[in-house]
């Protein structure tokens, strides 16, 4: 299998964490930090020459939207990785790499939206008084 076939592949998986983590959660339990830290780990951008089919950004994209759904669905698993996240997201916008597109209003940028107000409320507030 070639380089864009394997990332192709990639690209699907890690949305498809995302959708196990949004419809059926109690799947992942159990391995939750092992995925959080793989999604963590595609969390990077390269230049637009060494990432022509724009597939590692794809990546990073499915893997931001996937980070929001599993921090929506294991709010106590994700809260040890919200340091990591953020200094991940913000390398991710000050990346000059990053492509106008990560910006639109699509499910990935929502889903950021979501995390960052997730990690922002979460640091002045205890996770066990969340309404459930």
């Amino acid at each position: 299998m070639g380089k864009d076939q394997d990332l192709t592949i990639k690209r699907v998986t890690l949305a498809s964490g995302g959708e196990i983590a949004k419809y059926c959660p109690s799947i992942l339990q159990g391995r939750i930090e092992k995925i959080i830290q793989n999604y963590m780990d595609n969390l990077f951008i390269i230049s637009e020459e060494h990432d022509a089919g724009g597939l590692i950004e794809a990546c990073c994209n499915n893997s931001a939207w996937a980070i929001g759904e599993l921090a929506l669905a294991y709010p106590s698993e994700f809260t040890n990785y919200i340091p990591q996240f953020v200094n991940r997201i913000c390398e991710l916008f000050n990346n000059e790499n990053l492509k106008v597109s990560f910006f639109n209003e699509g499910k990935e940028f929502s889903a950021l939206k979501r995390i960052l107000i997730f990690s922002y409320f979460s640091s002045f507030i205890s996770l066990d008084k969340l309404p459930t």
